[in-house]
């Protein structure tokens, strides 16, 4: 990946509906070499897909939490079976520390994010952070 192709991905996290054109003119290429490039980053595994970015208060999800979870390493594919398919959780990483797993879920209300959270807790010690607002998002390449 050399710096024409870091410009193109800035170009591309800031608006993944960007016409090559538009990127061609950015990065003093024509519309089909930027095309190849951005074809041959998808290919490569860097690009790996297109998303709109949604806004959680307006599609119904108000509040927002970060969910940390202690559970033993034998319950891990049995959590991982429960957690996958639940629409409130955004993202779910396995992580080192105290804390083996952290969620990132929506909520419509507190009552909603209590029930989650207790059943999260059939798998273990759970902690609970509300956020507030975003100071930085989305992730974009330094």
């Amino acid at each position: 990946m050399d710096d024409l192709d870091h410009e193109l991905l800035l170009g591309l996290c800031a608006d993944a509906r960007v016409s090559f054109r538009e990127l061609s003119r950015r990065v003093h290429l024509t519309p089909p070499a930027v095309a190849n490039r951005i074809a041959a980053l998808e290919s490569a595994g860097i690009i790996r897909g297109y998303r709109a970015q949604l806004d959680p208060d307006r599609c119904g999800y108000p509040l927002t939490a970060l969910i940390s979870l202690s559970m033993p390493p034998a319950r891990e594919a049995e959590f991982a079976d429960f957690i996958t398919g639940r629409t409130e959780v955004w993202d779910c990483w396995h992580v080192a520390g105290p804390f083996s797993m952290v969620l990132r879920a929506g909520f419509a209300d507190t009552r909603a994010m209590d029930r989650f959270v207790k059943q999260l807790q059939t798998y273990g010690k759970t902690q609970t952070q509300i956020i507030f607002s975003a100071i930085k998002e989305p992730p974009v390449l330094p």
